[in-house]
């Protein structure tokens, strides 16, 4: 019953409180909240329960976002499955409660103080995601569920005395607990301290842990193990190889640095977790290409001094490097240059740098000069990869080498590293012996072609999804067969100023194409050359041109004026149909023929423009000014 009460109540039991506002006071004398009976009250800001009260329901306080603090009773047996799920606003929770249920405060993101008495076990999840929870003291604590902790971020320290089992993750990603003491007869699951990164040190009090598979995965930063007095070093791979280490000792430690993958070389080849904080092994002389490559989570990884060698992209996408890099422009690590992607104009490579890791450069589109402290740097394949603006190596004895035109790449006088930096600066252009473009790698989407190139081939940038704006150079005389056909990103074609030929379908379909420079040494354009072009708004035809072939630019829809050479002489079919905002053409005296449907729905153009004497097909201007 109501009452006037914002409460509904049916025998001493809650059922319904989403009128209550403020401050709710639960009478004495109710014994439980039913399931859900407050749940996403956003206008509760505090809750007083009753002495009386047993049991709150599942979700019966859950998205109630504007609860600052929960005081539980001394008699409370349970609190239910999600009980204050996502209550944001939660900064403690104290009191006493027999068992806390499943998720009863996941995603409480602001929960900090949790001090609980009588409290024998956590559901699973039950504190999952209360990324700022500092401390929890409930000292008489049996049972753990699995992913109790998940998430807990800057959870600092745990009280295991009284443990008996912590289920599958119950503290994993807890990234601020450093130290753990746990008993022989603590059961601890699979993944229980998954990715701690930041836990330094396990003590037993005694000999026997049952612990699951990986239950320590990815704590890399263990440094001691200890059982009962005896405490053994731990941050050294070899500890897994030294007789006088315990066997519990050692399983601890395998499952730690189980996320990664070493041979019998001493190699990393191999990461398999998703920690944010990592350290590798003292003693591990080499990590291999892309080991850690796209794992986004990670934060902070510690290199020991024994790493001598890191391969190509080791580190790519991942937060660490895009933190470093940040610092600065070259990062350098154990005097292996692994990344140098935002580096720009004129770069010094310092002598301090052994190795320039592969693909270290790759992309620098704005870099334009290497210089060279030491000659014993090694230059390994790839490093300068795709930098296509790059025109000038000087070596370490002062020498200067100077990247002009393609062929300079395949000069046999060059020094070995030379000759290798140029290759890879121009390893996107794939060229024929005649020097034909027949192919383009790299995805650049500002690409500025190097002199030497004499003709793009058929189809070299069909469909390619980033290409922007493209430079051409003097020496290319063709364009060939769909070359850019369906570049749906191409802006501007820049310096197509010797181009001879353009062939069929070359601009098909590159919608956002708005300016080119054509040559005045053009000779042919093909048919469909520009179909599609709906950006293009002005278009200058060179003299030398004849013909207008089929199609050339169909559907240019935002087409405003053409500038037709004196030397036209014909306009093919559908050549400009559908443009429908042209309205500025001149024709010239010298053209014999129009045909069908060139300007069909061309209605700003006036054929009367049209000089005497031209054949024009009876449908060349339909839908157009009669």
């Amino acid at each position: 019953m109501r009452n006037n009460s914002p409460l509904v109540i049916i025998s001493n039991t809650i059922v319904d409180g989403k009128y209550c506002t403020q401050e709710v006071v639960i009478p004495e004398g109710v014994v439980s909240i039913s399931p859900y009976a407050f749940a996403g009250n956003h206008n509760i800001t505090s809750v007083i329960f009753p002495e009386s009260l047993v049991d709150i329901g599942e979700g019966a306080f859950s998205g109630c976002k504007n609860i600052k603090e929960i005081i539980l009773t001394s008699v409370i047996k349970n609190v239910g499955k999600k009980a204050f799920e996502k209550c944001v606003s939660i900064t403690k929770v104290s009191g006493n409660a027999k068992d806390v249920g499943e998720g009863a405060f996941s995603y409480c993101v602001n929960l900090k103080n949790v001090i609980l008495q009588g409290t024998l076990s956590f559901g699973k999840e039950a504190f999952c995601g209360c990324t700022i929870l500092e401390f929890c003291q409930c000292k008489e604590l049996q049972y753990i569920g699995e992913s109790c902790f998940n998430e807990c971020d800057s959870l600092r320290e745990f009280d295991f005395s009284n443990i008996k089992s912590l289920g599958v993750s119950a503290f994993s990603d807890c990234n601020s607990i450093k130290s753990i003491y746990l008993k022989a007869d603590t059961y601890v699951s699979a993944h229980a301290f998954e990715n701690c990164g930041s836990l330094e040190e396990v003590i037993l009090l005694d000999e026997g842990l049952n612990h699951g598979s990986y239950a320590f995965a990815g704590c890399t930063a263990l440094k001691v193990i200890g059982i009962g007095e005896k405490k053994y070093v731990t941050k050294e791979y070899s500890v897994i190889f030294q007789k006088h280490i315990p066997d519990s000792v050692k399983s601890i430690y395998n499952s730690a640095i189980s996320c990664f993958n070493i041979d019998e070389n001493l190699s990393l080849f191999g990461y398999t977790n998703k920690g944010r904080y990592i350290h590798i092994p003292q003693g591990i002389k080499t990590i291999e290409r892309e080991v850690f490559k796209d794992a986004m989570n990670i934060e902070e990884i510690h290199i020991p001094e024994s790493v001598e060698y890191i391969g190509e992209r080791a580190f790519n996408s991942t937060m660490w490097l895009e933190k470093q890099s940040s610092i600065a422009s070259m990062v350098i690590v154990n005097n292996i240059l692994i990344d140098a992607s935002l580096c720009k104009g004129s770069v010094v490579i310092p002598d301090c740098v052994k190795i320039v890791s592969g693909w270290a450069f790759a992309n620098c589109y704005a870099l334009t000069e290497i210089v060279f402290s030491s000659s014993k740097t090694i230059i390994e394949e790839y490093a300068f990869r795709n930098c296509i603006n790059l025109k000038k190596v000087i070596t370490a004895d002062g020498k200067e080498y100077n990247l002009r035109k393609i062929s300079d790449r395949n000069d046999e006088i060059l020094p070995k590293s030379v000759k290798q930096i140029f290759m890879d600066c121009l390893n996107c252009f794939k060229t024929d012996e005649n020097n034909v473009l027949v192919e383009c790698t790299g995805n650049i989407n500002n690409l500025i072609l190097i002199d030497g190139i004499t003709e793009i081939y058929d189809e070299v940038f069909k469909d390619s999804n980033l290409l922007t704006y493209i430079t051409l150079t003097k020496d290319i005389s063709t364009i060939g067969k769909s070359a850019f056909e369906n570049c749906k990103w191409l802006v501007s074609v820049k310096n197509a100023l010797k181009v001879k030929r353009i062939e069929k379908s070359a601009f098909s379909g590159c919608y956002l194409l708005e300016n080119i420079e054509l040559s005045d040494k053009l000779e042919f354009i093909g048919m469909r050359a520009f179909e599609n072009c709906s950006s293009l708004k002005t278009i200058i035809i060179p003299e030398g041109i004849t013909e207008i072939p089929e199609k050339s630019f169909y559907r240019c829809k935002s087409l405003e004026k053409v500038s037709l050479p004196s030397t036209l002489k014909a306009i093919g079919k559908e050549a400009f149909a559908f443009c429908y905002e042209l309205k500025e053409i001149n024709f010239s005296k010298e053209l014999e023929i129009i045909e069908s449907r060139a300007f069909a729905w061309c209605s700003k153009i006036d054929r009367k423009h049209v000089p005497e004497g031209v054949l024009v097909n009876s449908d060349s201007f339909s839908f157009g000014r009669l």
